[in-house]
Formats: structure tokens, sequence, C-alpha cells
């Protein structure tokens, strides 16, 4: 016999929509849910999900276990037989019965012998759905009823008004009506136009238990992130989209909009701003892209009702966790980060086009400073670039949340379609941030994370300052051929001698490029190219792409050279200037050749692994490069001699490996 007493007559109140607190019930049966094929074609990365049949010793509840609680079933501690207490729980009507949503539980015995004889729970054996016989704490009070109409998708009655004689008549609002598969509960006259003073009649659902298994679902909470207003293109055409996250005491849940309904909400949502969402659907999550750890994300359509509420500062505003421009450098490549800087150059807008699209796509570069002396660069993409500034802002403060840290050209941020970014935003950073640029950083200088002086500063080269290694390291340390290595991990820096550039006369070293896209274009006759891309002729732009071997005394190895290096190593020359001198003076183009070969530089260096015929290559892709300074060479050397000098110092590895291979 079970030790664990079970909450006898729990489940018909359940049945009657009354709350049981902490009910103690008794596993029947764990079974995994089958997806449907809608789900299994957006292939999802939500997780599996189980049918968790529980009973108090008289009667069956049919029960749905939320995705957090997966390892409960996993470890074998929910199996049946396991005693287990109901913590937090949702119970939805669906159809003539009563399922109910399993947000978090404990487990309190396991492999009991079953208690009772449970069966089915008939509700129309019973009208009476209330328990009196039985003692729970819960609150069958009216709140309960409403949620139970609500839910039911009945039309709830309110008490009639209380008459007091001799008072003028009270006027009784008109009832509140739900269809369970018809018009959803509106409170008010559209999207975002009025204020809702009052909770529906059957109360919030909370963002955490919000599910598709559940009726008329109804959340209320705070915006904390609001993303861009993006363009999409396939088979049925152009269309908007627009998401946001939402988020109350109990969890995030991202909601998205699409055409019409993009546009509106687009307008109406501001961050941080309190609002309710009612009749929308409900769909599993693609992690890929939501990042909330929510098991469902919200779609709405043309019947959902958003109303903006009053703020009663109940659920916390948005925080920033804001990143010093000096501190990026140790921040990971691709990791997310909130910045807030003075935006000391603001460039114009240009366009790109997509690589998944083909579509043109807005870009603005800022430069970004700050108090820590550094600057970096930000790519806004999209509608912002154009929207975001006016004429009358003059270094104006830029805050950026969850801006992306890359890699391009050194240190760099871009936004995503999830970033906010705001122009002088009223919180105390900003504030700051202005009296100090004000004060004293107008005049100063500043290190460009990225390598580019501004200002008029010169600065050391990262390059030059990073941590150098030889090839015989970058071969036994196996650097970036480590898939769950850290993203940083896949780069290196090394000193190295050009011993071969790889190039002939049908292949020199560059390829004609379409000035749009940047693709190779196809020659359909003499002067004309053709862009597939871009689907039209183009007047062809020359750009680098050659390999080289470089080797130091150590080992050599095949490095990847594109447009951005081929100057550095090709005396100064662009690609086009290059290909004009092969052209018309073969001499010349054989000189520049010539002193490329056996030229010594610092490499900055980017691992990248591709699949070729199902085995896994790697490319050493050069980032960056600049010719020896031997002046600053020389001045690294002494230093590594004097730190030989000390007690218990010694050479850096690529110091030690040169000297080794030399004797």
């Amino acid at each position: 016999m079970a030790s664990t007493a079970l909450s006898r007559g729990a489940v018909k109140s359940i049945y009657g929509m009354n709350t049981v607190s902490r009910p103690v019930l008794q596993v029947q049966e764990v079974r995994k849910l089958q997806p449907s094929v809608a789900q299994q074609a957006q292939a999802t990365t939500s997780g599996d999900r189980y049918r968790v049949v529980l009973s108090d010793g008289e009667h069956l509840l049919h029960c749905v276990l939320m995705a957090q609680l997966n390892s409960f079933v996993l470890s074998g501690d929910l199996d049946k037989g396991s005693i287990v207490r109901l913590v937090d729980y949702q119970p939805n009507k669906v159809q003539d019965r009563v399922v109910a949503i399993i947000i978090n539980l404990e487990i309190l015995e396991r492999n009991a012998p079953t208690v009772g004889n449970p069966k089915a729970f008939d509700p129309r054996a019973s009208t009476d759905t209330a328990l009196s016989s039985h003692s729970f704490d819960d609150d069958s009070t009216e709140t309960a009823r409403k949620r139970q109409a609500v839910s039911a998708g009945v039309e709830h009655k309110p008490p009639p008004p209380r008459v007091t004689p001799g008072a003028p008549p009270v006027s009784v609002p008109p009832p509140v009506k739900s269809a369970a598969a018809g018009p959803v509960v509106r409170f008010d006259q559209g999207l975002g136009s009025s204020v809702e003073t009052l909770a529906p009649p059957g109360g919030y659902t909370k963002i955490s238990a919000a599910n598709p298994y559940q009726n008329n679902v109804i959340i209320r909470g705070r915006v904390v992130q609001k993303g861009e207003l993006r363009t999409y293109s396939n088979a049925k055409g152009e269309g908007k989209l627009f998401s946001f996250e939402i988020a109350d005491e109990t969890g995030n849940m991202r909601v998205t909009a699409f055409r019409e309904k993009a546009l509106e909400a687009h307008q109406r949502i501001e961050l941080n701003g309190i609002y309710s969402i009612a009749g929308a659907s409900l769909k599993p999550a693609n992690a890929q892209f939501n990042h909330t750890g929510h098991s469902f994300e919200m779609i709405l359509d043309q019947n959902s009702v958003i109303t903006q509420l009053p703020d009663d500062n109940m659920i916390q505003r948005v925080s920033f966790d804001f990143v010093k421009i000096r501190d990026l450098m140790d921040v990971p490549v691709g990791k997310v980060v909130d910045v807030i800087g003075i935006a000391l150059d603001i460039g114009e807008v240009g366009e790109i086009s997509s690589k998944t699209t083909g579509l043109p796509v807005a870009k603005r570069e800022v430069k970004l400073i700050d108090d820590t002396g550094c600057s970096v660069a930000l790519t806004i993409w999209g509608e912002r670039a154009r929207s975001l500034f006016s004429n009358e802002d003059d270094r104006p403060v830029l805050l950026v949340k969850s801006a992306k840290r890359g890699d391009f050209n050194g240190v760099s941020l871009s936004t995503t379609p999830s970033s906010h970014v705001e122009v002088n935003p009223n919180i105390r950073e900003a504030f700051e941030l202005r009296g100090w640029f004000d004060s004293e950083g107008h005049g100063a200088e500043f290190q460009d994370l990225g390598g580019t002086p501004l200002g008029g500063a010169r600065t050391e080269s990262r390059i030059r300052n990073s941590e150098r290694k030889t090839f015989a390291q970058v071969q036994s340390e196996h650097i970036g051929e480590d898939p769950h290595s850290a993203p940083g991990a896949s780069y290196y820096t090394v000193r190295a001698t050009i011993s071969h550039i790889k190039q002939d006369e049908e292949r020199p070293p560059w390829y004609l490029s379409c000035p749009d896209c940047k693709k190779k274009v196809i020659e359909e006759s003499p002067d004309m190219y053709r862009c597939e891309r871009c689907d039209k002729l183009v007047k062809p732009t020359p750009r680098y792409i050659f390999s080289i071997q470089a080797m130091d005394a150590t080992g050599s190895h095949w490095l990847n050279c594109y447009d951005e290096v081929g100057p550095i190593i090709f005396g100064g020359y662009s690609a086009e200037e290059l290909k004009r001198i092969k052209e018309t003076d073969s001499e010349e183009y054989q000189r520049i050749l010539e002193q490329a070969h056996f030229g010594e530089f610092l490499f900055r260096v980017r691992v990248r692994s591709d699949t070729y015929q199902d085995e896994m290559t790697f490319r050493h892709m050069v980032v960056g490069a600049e010719k020896i300074n031997y002046e600053s060479e020389m001045k690294m050397l002494e230093s590594e001699i004097h730190n030989y000098d000390q007690a218990g110092q010694r050479l850096t590895k690529p110091f030690q490996e040169t000297i080794s291979a030399l004797h």
C-alpha cells in the first residue's frame, strides 16, 4: 500500500473547474504524444511531449506535461505508480472532458502499488461538480466559476446589482460572450485603441502555461523586446513580418504577426509597454529562431486583439546589461550584447543584395565611442538604417539592445531582426555619457577596435599585439578543428613568409564580380557579362581571390586570401589596377608578383570547416595582414630576452620553437 495519501475527490473538483491547491495524485500511464503532420513539416526543435494519466484513487485525469518537465520522464522518476504533487497546473475544458497542463510538480514516491480502482470521470453522472464532502485548500469562488464559463465557451452572467431604495437605477453592462471556435473576446474597439482597466472574466493565462490545448488564451505582460518590420518573399509573394517578446512574472513568449497585422502591431507596440493579447493561435516554437525558452509562440491573425493596459509596475521593466566598448574584445564572436555610446560618425545609407532572397537590404555604418577611449564599427541593417537618424541628430547617444558581436576587420557589431535601437534614450547611462562627451570626450582620440584610426589617432596594430602561433602549434593544437570549441578558438596570428602564390595565365589572382552582390559573373559575349544572382547584365568589377603558401621556421600552410588582403600583399594595388597593369605592361606585372614573393607578413587567419565528398576539410582564410614592422619586432624580441633572463621566466612558445628550428 502506498505510504502517501492521495487527494481523494480532487479530480471531481478539477472537472468542476474548481482550483485544488497542490493535489497529490498517482500516475497511471505515461505516453509520448505523436506530433501532427503539420508539426513534423515544421521540423521544430521544441522537444517531445508526453501525456500523463493521473488518478486520485477514484477518478482519472488526463494531463499534458510541459516540455521543461521531460527530465522527470527520461530519468524514470515519473512512471506508472509514481505519486506526485501538482505544484502548478492549468485545467482546460476540451469538449466534454478536462485536460490539465502540468507546469510544475514534485515526485513524492516511486513504484507505489495502484491505489483504489480509478475510473474515467463522467460529468453527466453528477450535476454538482463542487465538492461538499471533501476539504481542500481551493478558491471555489466567483473567479473560478468565471474561469469555467470562459474555458467552456458559455455565456457568463454577472449577478444582478444591488438596488438601494431611493437610489438612481444602475445600468448593467452587457455580458461578455466567447465561443470556443468563433469570435474572440474583445475588450476594446481595436488594436491599442483604448486602455483596459479590468481583467477578463476568466483571468489571464500565465505565459509559462499558455499552450494550444487551451481555449481562449488571454495573456498579459510587458514587451521586453521589439524587433524590426521585415519583408519576406515566398511562392505566395511578398509580405511583412514583425515579432516581439512579451513577459510576465512566469516567463517570456515570442509573438509574431504577418502582412497587415504586422504593420498595425509594429506601429502600436512600444518597448516596456503593458499589453493583453487575446484571440491568437499558438504553435510549437522553433528553437533555431526563438530563444525565449518557451515551448510555444503566438501567431496573430485578423481576429487577434491587443489591448494596451496601465502600468501597475507589477512586471519588471526591461533591464540593460551594458558592455563597455573596450570590453568587447573579450566577448566571444556571435554573442549578443547591450551597448550604449556616442554615434561619432554616421555613414550614408547603402544597399546590398540579400544572400538568401536576392532582395536589396539597407545598411548604415556607425562609429560608436564611449568613455573607455575606444571605438567600434556598428552596422545597422534593414529599414531602421533609413529611418533611425534625422538631420538634427548631431553625434547622438545610441543604445542597442541585443547587438551581435562580429569579427569583421577586428571587433565589430551589427544589429539583428530582434535588436532594439534607440536614439537619445531617456535613461541615466545616456545622460552620463552625454555629459562626458560634451565636457571632455569631444576632443579625445580613440582606439578603434577594428584597426582603423579615428580622429587622427595612430594606434598599434591589434594583429601585432595578439597572441601568436607557429604553424607547428596550429597543427598540433588542431586550431579551429574542434566543433565544440568557442568561436574565438578558430582564429590565430602567425608571422610567416610567402613562398608561393598560386596563379597562372588562365587563373589570375582575381575574378570578375557583380558590383552589387559581389558574386562571380558569366561572360556571355565580349564585353557582355551577366550576374545570375541579380539576373541582369552588369559591368564587372575585379576582386582579389588567390591562395598563398606561407612558411615559418616550423612548417608551412596554404592560406586563402581575398579582396581586403590583396592590396596589402601586392604593394597597394587594387585588383582592378593590377588587372589593368597586366593588360598594358606585362613586365611591370611580373615585377609586382616577384616582389610579393618572399614578403614577410603578420597574418590573422580564420579556420573554417567544410564538407567535401563526405569528408571534413578545413580552410585557412586570411582576414587581416600587415607588413612586418622590424622596429616593433625588435622591441618584442628585447622583451622576450629580458623575460628569459629573469628567474622563473621562459621564452614564449613561438620563440622557443623558432630557436629550436634554427639549431
